[in-house]
């Protein structure tokens, strides 16, 4: 016996080592986790050592520093400071193509070489594509068996891997609403959240709002949550039907036993704060992509943190731009501002000397130019200043066409890519580069804009009017809304022995038959009224679901329904559109193709030719946006994507982005913005 007893189970415990040094450990691990610190006399002063055996094995041991290869890629002397930081919190603002994750790999391996544990080292990453993408570099800079020691993972997989290690026996956590078969879609829960509060309004909106709500940090079941709500930029006038059905949505999920993403960060942020000694106590604590992180990641990132050797924040604070979802973007200049060291990483390893420059002339001035400005790599070629033409998608898709013809600098069409404001403007860009032959590929849909939720809408009205159920028949039933029932709906989809329509009409569903009389008025138009049709229904079902929740219609949803439906028209069958869906499916992932990408999608990314299409006032910023600075900066990372040449695309008969116009001589505008309409009609008539 010891003499130590546990301060749970009270039974005896022996002295263990961790990667923070030797600490008292239950006997009975892993029924019993509880631990205590050493004191310097070998005894116990009572507190718990905050140190769980799972995540910190009883027998890890330091790697020997022989056997990590040495550094094959010189780093700079701003990125050498990063990796060198050992101690208190930083922030590293790295600018785009800096190398930031060449940084965070080094860094790793540089403190697995001196002795550091892999498994006391924690690098938390935006998204799962980051996340593996950073396991890939560490396991080819230090090997498999090493990387696999190293933690780097998403916040919602780490929460959840440390949730299930705290309740091992919670059956909620094997059923994740979107992401296990055994547990309901958040838009059946939703769906019925809203059925039995006699909510108006979509299903859809009501759970991305949730999640930005929960994940901002407000509890909705607080006394004071409606406040809280009509203070958001997502509540509003309906911040009292948004809390309802929230509430309702929970108690859902409570009786079918199930949780969602946001539920992990939510829970472990509570944990942390109620009970610090339950944080894991990791050496060094690495964010990557700080500047998208929301407040409860946040509050997540600085528990552990706080524990922790080192806390370093990686990010571009001129890159955020998801606020509308919650990301803070003054995180990391308040954490200067709190004291954490300031530490620039401004060497761009992407782009000519030309368009280094064009992007500090969008920055520069500005709070967020964190670091100050950005330069080019010393062998970088100066290049040319990025153009300024009038044109459009089929303009862009007719130099790219020229280019690959002429193959001089041997560029394939991987090197282009077509980046825009607005999902609309890609469907028109789509169709311009299938009209050519060009391979085609855009981020986010495996099949193209009609693989996109608009896109199988419209697909899906189109192929009951030829009488054909598709596999997203089910979801037309009540867009815009008819009141019909899910599971008649899936009744009538899987009855194939009668028409769709004599299918809907057996059901016995009064919005069945709605739908059904809808798409007999639809079998007796011409294919281009029935396009007409399905538009004015869907744009109906926008407005309509965007006033339920006291909101205005989504206008880019809005105009990329009117996009699709002018191209279906073009398209002049589904039979067509299924053929174009078909051959942009088989365009594999390491296949040559050109991109499409919104500026959003693109953060990440780079090209070597970037056309950025619908440079116009209107859209640049925005004229739907409430924040121009978050416009400003995705202006940024749009412009930003190009390594060698860039040119922007002013819509004829609109004038330039002011964005465009503040950059002054670091562009070249080849037409000024007054006569983009003559040179329009000069190039047509030629």
């Amino acid at each position: 016996m010891t003499g130590i007893f546990c301060p749970r189970c009270k039974g005896d415990m022996t002295k263990r080592h961790s990667a923070r040094g030797p600490f008292w450990g239950c006997k009975a691990f892993p029924t019993c986790r509880g631990t205590l610190n050493v004191t310097a006399d070998g005894g116990s002063d009572g507190t718990t050592a905050g140190i769980d055996p799972t995540e910190f094995p009883l027998d890890a041991k330091p790697v020997d520093p022989a056997t990590v290869p040495a550094r094959i890629i010189a780093l700079d002397d701003e990125q050498l400071l990063v990796a060198a930081w050992r101690s208190g919190e930083a922030v590293a603002a790295a600018a785009a193509g800096s190398g930031k994750s060449t940084v965070l790999v080094e860094r790793t391996a540089d403190l697995v070489r001196e002795g550091e544990l892999p498994e006391n080292v924690l690098t938390l990453t935006f998204n799962r594509d980051a996340a593996q993408s950073l396991r890939e570099k560490l396991a080819k800079r230090l090997g498999s068996d090493v990387a696999a020691r190293c933690r780097a993972a998403t916040y919602h997989a780490f929460c959840l891997a440390l949730l299930k290690r705290w309740y091992p026996t919670d059956a909620r956590l094997g059923r994740i609403v979107g992401a296990s078969d055994e547990a309901p879609s958040k838009l059946t829960l939703f769906g019925q959240a809203l059925r039995e509060t006699n909510a108006p309004g979509d299903a859809d909106a009501y759970a991305e709002i949730d999640e930005r709500l929960r994940e901002a940090g407000i509890d909705l079941d607080a006394p004071d949550a409606v406040e809280q709500v009509e203070k958001s930029r997502w509540g509003g006038e309906a911040a009292a039907r948004i809390v309802t059905v929230s509430r309702r949505y929970s108690v859902l999920k409570h009786e079918r036993e199930c949780c969602d993403f946001s539920d992990m960060l939510c829970v472990v942020a509570k944990i942390f704060a109620k009970d610090p000694k339950r944080i894991l106590r990791y050496a060094h604590v690495q964010v990557d992509e700080a500047q998208d992180t929301n407040v409860v990641q946040q509050q997540i990132a600085m528990a552990l943190g706080g524990c922790a050797t080192s806390l370093i924040w990686v990010g571009d604070l001129r890159q955020s731009i998801y606020g509308w979802r919650g990301a803070e973007p003054t995180l990391l200049t308040d954490r200067v501002a709190a004291g954490a060291q300031l530490l620039p990483i401004r060497t761009n390893y992407r782009s000519t000397v030309a368009i280094v420059e064009a992007g500090n002339a969008i920055a520069r001035g500005h709070d967020w130019h964190l670091g100050g400005d950005c330069r080019a790599r010393p062998d970088a070629p100066d290049g040319e200043r990025p153009v300024v033409r009038s044109g459009g998608a089929a303009d862009a898709a007719a130099w790219i066409s020229a280019d690959l013809a002429d193959d001089s600098d041997g560029q394939g069409p991987s090197s282009f890519a077509l980046l825009a404001r607005t999902n609309s403007i890609l469907v028109d860009a789509e169709c311009a580069l299938v009209a050519r032959g060009l391979p085609v590929r855009v981020l986010g849909s495996r099949g193209g804009v009609w693989e996109t939720q608009v896109g199988r809408l419209v697909r899906a009205y189109l192929h009951a009017a030829d009488n054909e159920a598709s596999p997203d028949f089910v979801r037309i039933g009540n867009r815009p809304l008819r009141y019909a029932k899910s599971d008649a709906l899936k009744r009538a989809a899987g009855n194939t022995d009668i028409t769709v329509v004599e299918a809907l009409r057996s059901t016995g569903d009064r919005g069945c038959i709605r739908l059904a009389g809808d798409l007999e008025d639809l079998e007796d138009m011409s294919y281009e009224g029935r396009c007409d049709q399905v538009c004015k229904w869907l744009v109906r079902d926008v407005a309509d679901r965007a006033a339920g929740l006291k909101q205005e219609p989504d206008e880019d949803r809005i105009e990329t329904i009117r996009a699709l439906c002018e191209a279906a028209v073009q398209a002049g069958s589904i039979t067509a559109i299924e053929e174009q869906v078909s051959r942009i499916k088989k365009t594999k992932d390491d296949q040559p193709a050109v991109t499409l990408s919104t500026g959003h999608r693109a953060k990440g990314l780079e090209w070597a030719v970037v056309y950025v299409l619908g440079t116009d006032a209107a859209l640049f910023p925005h004229m739907k946006a409430t924040d121009v600075e978050e416009e400003r900066r995705l202006f940024y990372v749009a412009t930003t994507r190009a390594a060698c040449s860039l040119t922007y695309l002013v819509s004829a008969g609109e004038g330039m982005s002011p964005f465009i116009d503040e950059m002054g001589d670091a562009v070249k505008v080849v037409i000024e913005a007054g006569d983009l309409e003559e040179e329009r009609d000069e190039r047509d008539e030629a």
